[in-house]
């Protein structure tokens, strides 16, 4: 799910049918900066996250330990959770699993392509609400300034790639545009996708319990106003 759903995000927010035709913005000399600054900043933490090696403490400790025992053991086995016995979800650590099963080996700078890949996909996120709202150079500009924050720099790439707040956040800001666009749109296609990643959540981080049970009090909320359909209210738990 921690490989796919964004994927299922990007088909959600598709900002055309495959049948019609791709209307590309107009670019200015603005525009075309900015756009280029995207990149280039884009380029650099990507760089970052391949050359440099792990060196955040949760990373090594907690969460990448849990991919190495499961690409070693060949699997989850009850041994090796009884060994690692931390409390912490198992998503990121099977994630993690996953890219060293594609590469065949255990390699601690590749793997952190993994979380590199939540900065952009963040950032993809932050640009398809923003132009929804703001003219294309607006939301680029926006984009710019997410994406350079220093702190979201250290998560995607650097000094503290490895951690998985990053990816939290990812899901988080997710979760809530797309509740944005079940309460515009009232399809119930969007609400089992919002119901999708309030269940992922909770396999991120224990903290995203809370905020799953919370938005779930909220769509209640709403479908008394009746904001919302009450069909909703079948598939309401559908995360747990």
């Amino acid at each position: 799910l921690a490989i796919i759903a964004p994927w299922c995000l990007l088909y959600a927010f598709r900002p055309f049918s495959l049948c019609s035709t791709i209307r590309l913005p107009k670019f200015g000399r603005i525009e075309s900066v900015l756009l280029f600054s995207i990149l280039l900043l884009s380029i650099f933490v990507g760089f970052e996250a391949l050359v440099r090696p792990l060196v955040s403490w949760d990373g090594i400790a907690t969460w990448l330990i849990k991919s190495k025992a499961f690409f070693i053991e060949g699997g989850v086995k009850p041994q090796t959770l009884i060994y690692l016995n931390d409390g912490y979800p198992l998503l990121m650590g099977l994630a993690g699993a996953f890219v060293y099963s594609t590469l065949g080996v255990v390699n601690d700078r590749l793997v952190l392509i993994l979380f590199y890949g939540f900065y952009l996909a963040a950032g993809g996120v932050v640009y398809s609400q923003l132009r929804k709202l703001l003219n294309f150079r607006y939301s680029l500009f926006l984009t710019f300034l997410f994406l350079s924050t220093q702190n979201i720099i250290r998560h995607g790439g650097r000094y503290e790639a490895g951690y998985v707040d990053l990816a939290f956040g990812f899901y988080l800001l997710s979760a809530v545009v797309i509740f944005t666009r079940v309460l515009n749109e009232k399809k119930l296609n969007m609400f089992v996708l919002f119901m999708l990643f309030l269940g992922i959540i909770p396999l991120v981080k224990e903290e995203g319990v809370a905020f799953s049970i919370i938005m779930s009090f909220v769509v209640l909320y709403f479908v008394m106003k009746k904001s919302l359909p009450a069909r909703f209210l079948y598939v309401l738990f559908l995360w747990i």
